[in-house]
């Protein structure tokens, strides 16, 4: 890469596998782990006028988080992570409002993105791979039902917590950040292909598989 310091995005569309690779790379590379949907999820819990207003958002109409909240939350995560660690984003941008704005923070912080990885999938795979999706109310954990979870278990493995399906992991839901996926996000990957940073990772294959083709762009 042309920076001692590696700063990775990880594009693709829901249920791409975006948060699995960037934890994978991240553990791989000793990179920050930024996530921006968990973030949001974790917020959304919280009895406050903020995380009132993101559940609303979020959960309840399945829209995504307006730029600049988004972009707040960022910058407080942004100013974290200590300046010789690279750092590996899952969830945002989103828009290209956001890439456009996570250029300038980065440039705030001495920092530029060094690559975007695409992860393609299909409509139907999406649809399928949400639907089987189950996360713990308590530690965050995702299960995939009929895979790692038996589909009638109510409670999480490793911790005891409450296992849920998230609302915007339901069809009607699903259907909408497809939706705003198509109308916001490609662009943001013209945007990048255009700087010459982009390249794709069919996300398709098993995951294991993703990430052994991921791994070889750093050879």
């Amino acid at each position: 890469m042309a920076s001692l310091v590696r700063n990775i995005l990880i594009l693709g569309p829901q249920g791409s596998g975006k948060g699995t690779q960037a934890g994978l790379l991240a553990g791989k590379l000793k990179l920050a782990h930024i996530e921006t949907g968990k973030m949001f999820r974790r917020m959304a819990k919280r009895s406050t006028p903020l995380g009132r207003r993101i559940n609303r958002i979020m959960n309840e109409k399945g829209k995504l988080i307006p730029d600049a909240l988004a972009n707040r939350i960022l910058w407080q995560a942004l100013k974290k992570v200590r300046r010789s660690q690279g750092i590996v984003f899952d969830g945002f941008p989103r828009t290209l409002a956001q890439a456009r704005t996570l250029d300038r923070l980065m440039k705030r912080l001495g920092r530029q993105i060094t690559l975007v990885i695409n992860m393609p999938i299909s409509r139907r795979t999406t649809i399928r791979r949400l639907s089987l999706r189950r996360t713990c109310d308590r530690c965050g954990r995702i299960f995939i039902a009929g895979k790692n979870i038996s589909p009638r278990r109510v409670t999480c493995p490793v911790c005891g917590g409450k296992i849920f399906q998230r609302e915007d992991d339901k069809p009607a839901a699903i259907a909408g950040r497809l939706a705003a996926y198509r109308i916001l996000t490609k662009p943001v990957i013209r945007y990048y292909r255009d700087r010459h940073v982009l390249l794709t990772v069919d996300g398709e294959p098993p995951v294991q598989a993703v990430f052994k083709n991921i791994l070889k762009l750093f050879t």
